[in-house]
């Protein structure tokens, strides 16, 4: 299932992003599958609302630097 949806975000042009990845294992098997983004505790927990919320910080600074350390990249 997992392939399949990486095939089909490929072919529409999208990122495929895995949520809730608790696991170095299930990191690293999402990785094998060729799934590129992952969002989970494995990665961090979530931060206080006044980090992400910091006067003057552009949005695309906050994802990117988040403190939870999960593969971010600019989000519309």
């Amino acid at each position: 299932m997992v392939v399949g949806m990486r095939h089909f975000s490929r072919t529409a042009g999208c990122r495929l992003i895995a949520e809730g990845v608790e696991t170095e294992d299930e990191a690293r098997t999402l990785t094998a599958l060729g799934v590129e983004f992952g969002q989970g505790y494995h990665f961090g927990h979530p931060g206080a609302a006044d980090v992400w919320t910091a006067a003057g910080t552009p949005r695309e600074t906050r994802t990117r630097d988040a403190p939870t350390g999960s593969p971010t990249e600019d989000v519309p």
